[in-house]
């Protein structure tokens, strides 16, 4: 009776084309949409730009090439349009404006903190990104500029001896600094992702660990095409004659689970 009721249901669900497009169609179409939508879901982009206000130089130039690597939305204004651009932030049209008050020639300890106009309504985990990713580039560049200034230059240099001191210790220095600039441009942190299994795994994104949960959403898909079938049986007292011939509910039940679950 088992085996009878479910090939029944097989061509129950095969007559009815429009229930078999919804429970397959439906569900991959869903993951789709949700899976384009949180793709970016860990990037660091934003709907608006970011302004980075200040005077056109070297520090302001440099610092913009690398958040640009950083694929991170964001222009230079000079620093004269802060008024109008704080009336744009205002009103939403901006998210993020960046002050950058320092020089190439300001000193490490004239050095002038980094302003950040936000909006309030402003995605904070977004911020944190950014903000690591500035505090990097922006320290890197201001060890960098500080460290090419600082070459010794000794009294009576002319002298064949005196100079050669001052190009060895120069020299010495060089390679000093240029080990403390691979060290900032290395990623201090390496992340590593372990399964259940402790095998090493690569990162889940935001697809991946939403997958169950729309795989249980999923399901009730299943429900259109049961109720078609469940109408289409009412309709020819089905259940009604099945009764009759002593069917268990049993494996009524079983017969309706066993094709929607395979």
């Amino acid at each position: 009776m088992l085996i009878s009721s479910t090939i029944k249901e097989f061509r129950l669900l095969k007559r009815d084309l429009h229930g078999v497009a919804v429970l397959f169609i439906m569900p991959i179409l869903f993951m789709l949409i949700m899976s384009a939508a949180l793709s970016s879901n860990n990037e660091l982009n934003n709907k608006s730009e970011i302004i980075l206000l200040g005077e056109n130089n070297n520090l302001n130039k440099n610092l913009l090439d690398l958040l640009n690597k950083e694929k991170i939305k964001i222009k230079f204004v000079l620093l004269e349009e802060l008024n109008n651009y704080r009336e744009k932030l205002q009103h939403g049209k901006f998210d993020l404006l960046i002050i950058n008050e320092n020089t190439d020639n300001t000193t490490l300890n004239e050095d002038k903190n980094l302003q950040l106009w936000l909006n309030p309504s402003i995605d904070r985990a977004w911020l944190l990104g950014v903000k690591g990713i500035l505090q990097k580039h922006y320290s890197q560049l201001r060890i960098n500029t500080y460290l090419n200034k600082n070459h010794i230059i000794l009294e009576g240099n002319k002298r064949k001896q005196i100079k050669e001191i001052q190009n060895k210790v120069n020299k010495q220095l060089d390679e000093k600094f240029n080990q403390i600039n691979l060290y900032l441009k290395n990623e201090t942190l390496q992340e590593f992702y372990i399964n259940r299994q402790g095998s090493e795994v690569n990162k889940p994104n935001s697809v991946q660990h939403s997958v169950p949960a729309w795989l249980i959403f999923g399901m009730f898909f299943i429900m259109i095409p049961l109720s078609n079938v469940m109408a289409m049986e009412r309709q020819t007292n089905t259940i009604t004659r099945l009764r009759i011939a002593r069917a268990s509910s049993f494996s009524l039940i079983m017969a309706k689970l066993i094709p929607y679950f395979l």
